[in-house]
Protein backbone atom coordinates (compact mmCIF):
# COMPACT_ATOMS: atom_id res chain seq x y z
CA UNK A 1 0.00 0.00 0.00
CA UNK A 2 2.60 1.96 1.01
CA UNK A 3 4.07 1.76 -2.27
CA UNK A 4 1.47 2.74 -3.96
CA UNK A 5 0.78 5.76 -2.04
CA UNK A 6 4.40 6.81 -3.46
CA UNK A 7 3.87 5.91 -6.59
CA UNK A 8 0.65 8.28 -6.87
CA UNK A 9 2.67 11.32 -5.12
CA UNK A 10 5.50 11.04 -7.81
CA UNK A 11 2.83 10.92 -10.24
CA UNK A 12 0.97 13.96 -9.47
CA UNK A 13 4.13 15.97 -8.96
CA UNK A 14 5.53 15.11 -12.63
CA UNK A 15 1.85 16.43 -13.58
CA UNK A 16 2.28 19.62 -11.42
CA UNK A 17 5.46 20.34 -12.79
CA UNK A 18 4.19 19.99 -16.64
CA UNK A 19 7.40 17.09 -16.56
CA UNK A 20 9.90 20.00 -15.81
CA UNK A 21 11.46 19.01 -12.59
CA UNK A 22 15.22 20.65 -13.39
CA UNK A 23 16.49 22.86 -10.68
CA UNK A 24 17.03 25.72 -12.78
CA UNK A 25 16.19 27.03 -16.19
CA UNK A 26 17.83 28.55 -18.72
CA UNK A 27 17.77 32.53 -18.52
CA UNK A 28 17.10 34.06 -22.01
CA UNK A 29 19.90 36.39 -23.31
CA UNK A 30 19.72 38.77 -26.22
CA UNK A 31 21.71 41.24 -27.90
CA UNK A 32 20.16 44.56 -26.46
CA UNK A 33 22.79 46.90 -28.15
CA UNK A 34 25.85 47.28 -30.14
CA UNK A 35 27.53 50.90 -30.69
CA UNK A 36 30.59 52.54 -30.50
CA UNK A 37 32.03 54.79 -28.51
CA UNK A 38 35.17 56.64 -29.43
CA UNK A 39 37.78 53.91 -30.80
CA UNK A 40 35.80 51.05 -28.95
CA UNK A 41 32.46 49.41 -29.85
CA UNK A 42 30.12 48.16 -27.13
CA UNK A 43 28.81 44.65 -27.34
CA UNK A 44 26.05 44.39 -24.68
CA UNK A 45 23.40 41.94 -23.77
CA UNK A 46 20.75 41.35 -21.10
CA UNK A 47 19.91 38.59 -19.12
CA UNK A 48 16.32 37.57 -17.75
CA UNK A 49 17.71 36.43 -14.63
CA UNK A 50 20.39 37.82 -12.75
CA UNK A 51 24.37 37.41 -13.64
CA UNK A 52 26.68 35.60 -11.47
CA UNK A 53 29.77 37.71 -10.79
CA UNK A 54 32.13 35.10 -9.02
CA UNK A 55 34.90 32.67 -9.75
CA UNK A 56 34.48 32.46 -13.21
CA UNK A 57 34.04 35.03 -16.28
CA UNK A 58 31.56 35.56 -18.51
CA UNK A 59 33.06 35.46 -22.37
CA UNK A 60 32.05 36.72 -25.50
CA UNK A 61 32.64 34.70 -28.79
CA UNK A 62 32.36 35.57 -32.15
CA UNK A 63 33.73 33.18 -34.62
CA UNK A 64 37.05 32.13 -32.79
CA UNK A 65 37.92 35.28 -31.43
CA UNK A 66 36.98 35.09 -27.81
CA UNK A 67 36.50 38.45 -25.57
CA UNK A 68 36.87 38.90 -21.58
CA UNK A 69 37.39 42.89 -21.30
CA UNK A 70 34.03 43.72 -20.28
CA UNK A 71 31.97 46.27 -17.79
CA UNK A 72 29.35 45.76 -15.76
CA UNK A 73 26.20 49.33 -15.11
CA UNK A 74 26.72 48.29 -11.20
CA UNK A 75 25.32 46.56 -8.63
CA UNK A 76 21.72 47.41 -9.25
CA UNK A 77 21.85 46.17 -12.79
CA UNK A 78 23.11 42.67 -12.72
CA UNK A 79 21.52 41.12 -15.72
CA UNK A 80 23.47 44.01 -18.16
CA UNK A 81 27.14 43.51 -19.35
CA UNK A 82 29.00 45.23 -22.19
CA UNK A 83 32.25 43.68 -24.24
CA UNK A 84 34.52 46.16 -25.13
CA UNK A 85 36.23 45.59 -28.47
CA UNK A 86 38.86 47.46 -30.26
CA UNK A 87 37.78 48.89 -33.82
CA UNK A 88 41.28 46.97 -34.81
CA UNK A 89 38.83 43.61 -33.34
CA UNK A 90 35.81 44.52 -35.05
CA UNK A 91 37.64 45.20 -38.57
CA UNK A 92 38.94 41.82 -38.40
CA UNK A 93 35.64 39.97 -37.37
CA UNK A 94 34.41 37.93 -40.13
CA UNK A 95 30.49 38.47 -41.44
CA UNK A 96 28.18 35.21 -40.78
CA UNK A 97 30.30 34.27 -37.91
CA UNK A 98 28.88 32.54 -35.18
CA UNK A 99 28.50 34.23 -31.81
CA UNK A 100 27.97 32.69 -28.36
CA UNK A 101 28.20 33.90 -25.01
CA UNK A 102 29.60 31.94 -22.02
CA UNK A 103 30.09 31.68 -18.58
CA UNK A 104 33.68 30.52 -18.18
CA UNK A 105 36.38 29.87 -21.11
CA UNK A 106 35.21 26.90 -23.37
CA UNK A 107 37.83 24.51 -25.94
CA UNK A 108 35.79 25.89 -28.65
CA UNK A 109 38.67 24.08 -31.19
CA UNK A 110 37.58 20.86 -30.15
CA UNK A 111 34.05 20.97 -29.06
CA UNK A 112 30.55 21.18 -30.62
CA UNK A 113 29.67 24.37 -29.64
CA UNK A 114 25.92 24.78 -30.91
CA UNK A 115 25.05 21.66 -29.29
CA UNK A 116 26.83 22.88 -25.62
CA UNK A 117 24.90 25.72 -26.23
CA UNK A 118 21.59 24.32 -26.55
CA UNK A 119 21.96 21.92 -23.55
CA UNK A 120 24.06 24.18 -21.08
CA UNK A 121 22.40 26.46 -18.45
CA UNK A 122 25.97 28.59 -19.42
CA UNK A 123 26.24 28.81 -22.67
CA UNK A 124 24.10 30.36 -25.04
CA UNK A 125 23.83 30.99 -28.90
CA UNK A 126 23.78 34.67 -29.94
CA UNK A 127 23.27 34.19 -33.76
CA UNK A 128 25.55 35.05 -36.45
CA UNK A 129 27.75 38.47 -36.43
CA UNK A 130 26.58 40.90 -38.62
CA UNK A 131 28.64 44.40 -38.60
CA UNK A 132 25.08 45.90 -39.65
CA UNK A 133 24.42 45.71 -35.69
CA UNK A 134 26.46 48.61 -34.87
CA UNK A 135 25.12 51.89 -34.53
CA UNK A 136 26.88 55.28 -33.71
Amino acid sequence: MREILTLIVGAVLIVLSNGNLSAQEKAKTEITSFKQKDHTILFTLTSSKPLIFADNRYVLYIGKTAFVRSEVPGVENNRTISFLITEQEFNSLSEGANMYFSYGDLDIDNMDIESYAAGSIKCWSMGKFSSALLTK
